[in-house]
């Protein structure tokens, strides 16, 4: 089955590194490098050495820019904390990288646009320009390049930081999202749908789910989404990701006495997530035709900014980001394609997910494509390709424990109306 929007089951840390492998093999065997050369620099052993040289160190410094004791696997990475890691090369040095470990699984890309937040912790805005700046950050933390510049005042910041994103490229592929809905249950492929306990099931999908996960009409061609961002102290889950965002520091580097976004100086060191939002806003100022494009997108199709909803820690004067302390609930149309669960995809399936904490697996496997109908998810059983381990900084399997008090029956009937969004 093809699932156009659907997570990645991707091992994208696992390609990069045996891509650096690789290079260090070519370079190390001239065998290697001829057919190397041959291919990619007209039969130029010397120019195919010196570029794939330079390439293999770059991918090297970003490896070990980023090592953690947390190795995401499967369907998992830690992006948020590598786009970070790429900002703070930038800025200062690769040696100040934080460590990535707080794998989170791709989110689903259906109605993304149409969301008023986005990102599992909810904190990147759709409305204005806030989607090419979102999808700024995305193109920095898979090697995009950009120029920061030291400015010491708003007008000359106004100029922005040049870089190789493709600003225009990207609203339009935002666009594109815009006509992707989520995937129907598939009865020709899959068991088909137990109609009569699937409608017993809505009822407990109302009185146990749809506070937080409201539904939702796919082919409504104005549907909007309101995320309910849940703070981790009530949802209960994994804090490792939502932590790393607020807490985590950095030094200026070239910003050091530069003025910020918000009108600040920037002082020795400053928190990533104003990095982060210094090179997003900087980028996109140097692309003024892009910008238009996106504000005007969100024009056309209503996107404003408003207040988060749910129950989340409101911000104050002393903690002004208390509110990203938190994660984000939204609709489950689509819910059976997106596994693992749970924004780290520490849960193998949505039978396991209705399971108490402690009842869920502790290690399973991730990786493979065999589908089961029946606990909706991956098979997850054996060794094999890659062994997720709860134990793991970043990987609890804890929280979300609702629905959990179900009696099998119950639990089966919940779980054949998921099918059905």
């Amino acid at each position: 089955m093809r699932i156009d929007g659907a997570p990645a089951l991707a091992d994208v840390i696992g390609l990069f590194r045996e891509l650096d492998l690789a290079m260090k093999a070519t370079l190390a065997d001239d065998q290697k490098l001829a057919r190397f050369a041959a291919k990619s620099s007209g039969g130029n052993a010397a120019a195919a050495r010196t570029g794939l040289l330079a390439t293999e160190r770059y991918f090297a410094s970003f490896l070990g820019a980023n090592h953690s004791s947390t190795v995401e696997g499967f369907a998992r990475m830690d992006a948020i904390d590598r786009i970070v890691n790429q900002v703070i090369r930038f800025t200062s040095d690769p040696k100040n990288s934080i460590e990535p470990n707080a794998p989170n699984c791709p989110p689903f890309l259906w109605d993304a646009p149409r969301h008023d937040y986005v990102q599992w912790g909810g904190f990147a805005p759709n409305a204005d320009g806030g989607a090419l700046g979102r999808n700024f950050g995305e193109v920095i933390g898979v090697f995009g390049e950009v120029q920061v510049k030291h400015y010491e005042t708003e007008a000359a910041a106004k100029r922005g930081y040049p870089s190789s994103i493709q600003g225009k490229a990207l609203v339009r592929m935002e666009d594109t999202l815009w006509n992707l809905e989520s995937p129907v249950w598939p009865e020709t492929i899959l068991p088909p749908i137990d109609r009569a306990l699937a409608a017993r099931g809505q009822g407990l999908y109302q009185a146990q789910c749809q506070s937080c996960h409201a539904l939702i009409d796919r082919a409504d061609p104005h549907r909007k989404v309101v995320a309910m961002v849940t703070g981790v102290d009530v949802v209960g889950t994994d804090a490792q990701s939502v932590t790393n965002l607020v807490s985590a520091r950095a030094p200026t580097g070239i910003l050091q006495g530069a003025i910020s976004p918000t009108g600040e100086t920037y002082g020795a060191d400053a928190p990533v997530l104003a990095l982060l939002a210094d090179l997003g806003t900087r980028a996109v100022s140097a692309q003024p035709l892009a910008a238009v494009a996106a504000l005007a997108t969100a024009k056309s199709h209503g996107l404003s900014k408003t207040p988060k909803q749910g129950n989340h820690p409101q911000p104050t004067s002393e903690d002004p980001v208390a509110d990203l302390m938190s994660y984000k609930a939204r609709p489950l149309d689509g819910i059976w394609a997106t596994a693992p669960y749970l924004h780290n995809g520490s849960v193998p399936t949505l039978y396991d997910l209705l399971l108490p904490a402690a009842a869920r697996p502790k290690q399973f496997s991730v990786g493979r494509r065999e589908f089961d109908p029946r606990k909706v998810g991956y098979v997850s059983d054996g060794q094999v390709p890659f062994v997720l381990d709860t134990s793991m900084t970043g990987n609890s399997n804890r929280g979300h424990e609702y629905g959990t008090t179900l009696s099998d029956a119950d639990r089966a009937a919940l779980l054949e109306y998921l099918k059905t969004l």
